[in-house]
C-alpha cells in the first residue's frame, strides 16, 4: 500500500485502499515534518537540521527531545493505518519513497515536462497553494515554507500560462479562459496575468465580459494598492473598448439581488467527447445535480431553464452570477472514450472568482443511468460541506453584530466539525444565540440537537441520559417547525436507536435520506442504526457507501468506526481491523473507538496489540470492563460478539 500525500491545497494523507483510509495528523509539527521530508531531494534530513527547523527557539537538548516525541507520534499514527513508512536512523530521519505518492513532487516534475499530456496532468494535481492555510509559529520553518510556496506558485503560473496559450492556439476558447482565470487567482494583483485574461475574454467571449473584468480589476487595484492601472493594462482596455459595441443600458445589465440564503446555479456541463451524442449524458448529469441540490432546503438553486440560457453563450463567471443573482456556480465537463467516461466538476465562488472545490470522476460506462445517479450523489455529497464551510468563513469575517441567524448556524457547523470540546461548547453557544433571535428557525434547533448528541457521545456531558434527552427535545422541536428537516430526522433516529426503538429509528433515517439522498453523514448513521437492529449486511453496505461518498469528511473517524463495527458484528473481523485502527487514529481521544478495536483484536488473537490499546484506552477513561460494555450495549444485536471479543482480549469482567 502507498500513501497519497496531498501538499497542494489543504494537507491530507490517504492510504491507497478500498475504501481509501485517511491518516489523521493531529499535531501541526507532525504535518510540518512530513511535508518537509517529502520535498527533500533524498527524502532524508539530519536530526540536527530538523530540530532547528521545527523547534528553533528551544535549547538543543529540548529540540532533539521534542523531535523524538514527534517521530514517535507520527509512527503511531502511521501504524494505526497499517503502515510504517518512516526511515529512522541514528543521525538522520526520512521517508521511504516507495511508500509515498507526493502531489507536489509529481506536479513539479510534470509542470516542467514538454511531453504531451503532462501539462494537463500537472494542472489536475494543482489544487491550491502549497500547504494552504498552514502556519507554524517557528520562523526557520516559516522561512522554508515561504520559499517553497513561491517556488511552486511560480511553476504553477508558468504551467497555466503555457496551458492558456496551447488551448488558445487549439481553438479551445473556454479552456483557455479557465486556465487564465486560474492564473489570475494565484495572484489577483498581477496585472500581466489579468492582461492575458482580458485578451482571451475579448477574443473568445464577449467584449463586454472583458470590459466587466477590466472594471473589477481597476476597482481592486485602486482599493487594495491605492494606485491606477499599469500603462500596458490601461492601453489594452482602451483597445478593447474602442472595438466594443455601445454598452447596453444599465438597467438591462443588472441582475436580480442575491437572496438571503446561499445561492447557486448549476451551469450546463460541457460535452468534450468527439461523439456529439454524448451531449445527452452531459445534460442528464446537469439536470440530476440541479434536482438533487434543490432538495437542500437551505440552498437557493436557480431553475434549469434559466441556467441553460448560458449553454451556448460566452460570458465570464462573474457576469453569469450577476445576471442570475447567485453567489456560487457549479460547472463541469463530460468526456467519453469507448466505455470509459470522465466527469469533472468545480465549485466556484463567483463573487470572488475563486475555486472552492474541484474533482474528477472516472467510471466504466456499463449502465449509463447508474453512473449518472452515482456521480450526482458523489458531487452533491462533496460540495454540501464545502458550501457550509465557505458560508462559515464568510460569516466569521463579519462584525459580530452583523452576523445573521444563518451565519451563526454555519459558523456552529464549522466548529462542530473540528471535534474538540471547546469548539462544541462554542457551537452550542452560537446556536442558542440563533434560537434567541429566531425561535422558529428549524435548522438551528436541528444542528443544536446534533451538537448535543455528539457532546453526549463523547462524554462531554456527565449525565448521558440528560444529554440524549436534550438532544431529542431539540430534534423534535425542529421537526415541529419543519417536517422536512433531514438533520433533525437523523438525530431523532440516533436517539431512538440508542433507546432500542429500532424500527422507529430506521424509519426516521429513511425519511432523512429520502429528503436528501446525498447526505453522507446521515447514511453513515443509518448504517449504525441498522447494525444495532441486527441487519448487518445492510449496515455494511450503507456505511461503505458513506465512506465512498465522503472520503475526506471531518467526521471520517466516525465513518470508519461505524463501518468497522458493522463488519465486526457480522463476524468479518479481519476486514474490520484496518477500519477500526483508522478510527482510533482519527479519534484518539474517544474511548469508544478503542473499545471496538480491542474487541476485534481479541477475536483475531492479536493479544499484544490489544494489550497496548487497553493501556491507551484506560489512560483516557475509567478502566474498561466487559460487564460495563455489556450493560451499555444491551438491546443491540452486536452486544454478544462485542463482549466476547473483549473477554478474549483479556479485558476483566
Amino acid at each position: 500500500m502507498r500513501i497519497d500525500l496531498q501538499l497542494l491545497g489543504r494537507f491530507g494523507a490517504t492510504v491507497e485502499s478500498n475504501p481509501p483510509r485517511i491518516v489523521q495528523m493531529s499535531a501541526p509539527r507532525r504535518r510540518a515534518l512530513l511535508a518537509y521530508l517529502a520535498l527533500q531531494p533524498g527524502h532524508m534530513e539530519t536530526r540536527e537540521r530538523l530540530a532547528a527547523l521545527l523547534w528553533g527557539d528551544a535549547s538543543d537538548h529540548q529540540a532533539r527531545q521534542s523531535l523524538r516525541q514527534c517521530l514517535l507520534g507520527l509512527r503511531k499514527e502511521f501504524r494505526a493505518a497499517g503502515l510504517d513508512p518512516l526511515v529512522i536512523e541514528r543521525d538522520a530521519v526520512g521517508l521511504d519513497p516507495a511508500r509515498f505518492a507526493i502531489d507536489a513532487r509529481e506536479f513539479m516534475a510534470l509542470a516542467g515536462s514538454g511531453a504531451a499530456g503532462d501539462l494537463e496532468r500537472a494542472l489536475d494535481l494543482y489544487k491550491g497553494e502549497f500547504l494552504d492555510g498552514f502556519d507554524l509559529d517557528v520562523e526557520p520553518f516559516n522561512e522554508w515554507l515561504r520559499g517553497e510556496r513561491a517556488r511552486i506558485a511560480a511553476a504553477a503560473a508558468a504551467a497555466l500560462e503555457r496551458a492558456a496559450a496551447a488551448l488558445d492556439a487549439a481553438g479551445n476558447g473556454d479552456g483557455a479562459v479557465r486556465a487564465a482565470e486560474r492564473l489570475v487567482s494565484l495572484d489577483p494583483l498581477n496585472e500581466a496575468a489579468h492582461r492575458l485574461l482580458l485578451r482571451l475574454l475579448a477574443r473568445h467571449k464577449r467584449r463586454d465580459a472583458a470590459l466587466a473584468h477590466a472594471e473589477s480589476l481597476a476597482a481592486r487595484i485602486r482599493g487594495e494598492l491605492g494606485s491606477a492601472l499599469e500603462p500596458e493594462t490601461a492601453a489594452l482596455i482602451a483597445e478593447i473598448r474602442a472595438a466594443a459595441p455601445p454598452p447596453a443600458p444599465l438597467a438591462a445589465r443588472i441582475g436580480p439581488p442575491l437572496p438571503a440564503t446561499p445561492s447557486i446555479a448549476v451551469l450546463p456541463f460541457v460535452n468534450l467527447s468527439d461523439d456529439p451524442a454524448q451531449a445527452y449524458f452531459a445534460d442528464g448529469v446537469t439536470e440530476d445535480i440541479t434536482t438533487a441540490l434543490s432538495r437542500l432546503r437551505w440552498l437557493f438553486v436557480i431553475a434549469r431553464n434559466s441556467a441553460y440560457v448560458f449553454k451556448d453563450r460566452a460570458a465570464d463567471m462573474r457576469t453569469i452570477a450577476r445576471e442570475l443573482g447567485v453567489r456560487y456556480t457549479l460547472e463541469g465537463s463530460v468526456r467519453a472514450v469507448g466505455q470509459r467516461i470522465r466527469i469533472t466538476a468545480q465549485l466556484i465562488d463567483a463573487e470572488k472568482g475563486t475555486h472552492i472545490w474541484a474533482q474528477k470522476y472516472d467510471r466504466e460506462l456499463h449502465d449509463i443511468f447508474a453512473v449518472q445517479d452515482e456521480i450526482t450523489e458523489h458531487i452533491v455529497a462533496a460540495i454540501e460541506p464545502h458550501l457550509y464551510a465557505e458560508e462559515g468563513y464568510r460569516a466569521a469575517g463579519q462584525p459580530p453584530e452583523s452576523v445573521d441567524v444563518w451565519g451563526l448556524v454555519v459558523r456552529a457547523i464549522a466548529l462542530i466539525n473540528k471535534f474538540g470540546r471547546k469548539e462544541n461548547e462554542e457551537a452550542q453557544r452560537l446556536l442558542r444565540r440563533a434560537i434567541e433571535i429566531d425561535p422558529d428557525y428549524a435548522r438551528a434547533h436541528a444542528i443544536l440537537s446534533w451538537a448535543i448528541w455528539w457532546a453526549t457521545l463523547y462524554y462531554y456531558f456527565s449525565d448521558r441520559y440528560e444529554g440524549y434527552r436534550r438532544s431529542a427535545r431539540h430534534a423534535e422541536q425542529a421537526l415541529r417547525l419543519d417536517q422536512n428537516e433531514p438533520w433533525a430526522r437523523v438525530v431523532l433516529g440516533l436517539n431512538l436507536s440508542t433507546a432500542g426503538l429500532h424500527e422507529r429509528a430506521l424509519a426516521e433515517h429513511q425519511a432523512a435520506l429520502s429528503l436528501n439522498p446525498s447526505f453522507a453523514l446521515g447514511r453513515m448513521t443509518y448504517g449504525w442504526a441498522l447494525l444495532r437492529a441486527g441487519r448487518f449486511d445492510e449496515a455494511i453496505a450503507e456505511t461503505a457507501k458513506a465512506l465512498r461518498m465522503s472520503p475526506m469528511d471531518s467526521f471520517f473517524g466516525l465513518y470508519t468506526q461505524a463501518h468497522g463495527l458493522a463488519l465486526l458484528a457480522a463476524g468479518r473481523f479481519a476486514e474490520a481491523l484496518p477500519h477500526l485502527r483508522e478510527s482510533v487514529s482519527a479519534g484518539a481521544e474517544f474511548a469508544g473507538h478503542y473499545n471496538t478495536l480491542i474487541s476485534c483484536c481479541g477475536h483475531l488473537g492479536h493479544l499484544d496489540e490489544a494489550k497496548e490499546y487497553i493501556a491507551r484506552r484506560n489512560g483516557i477513561g475509567p478502566p474498561l470492563r466487559v460487564s460495563v460494555l455489556r450493560n451499555n450495549l444491551r438491546g443491540f444485536a452486536h452486544c454478544d460478539v462485542f463482549a466476547e471479543g473483549l473477554a478474549k482480549a483479556g479485558v476483566p469482567e
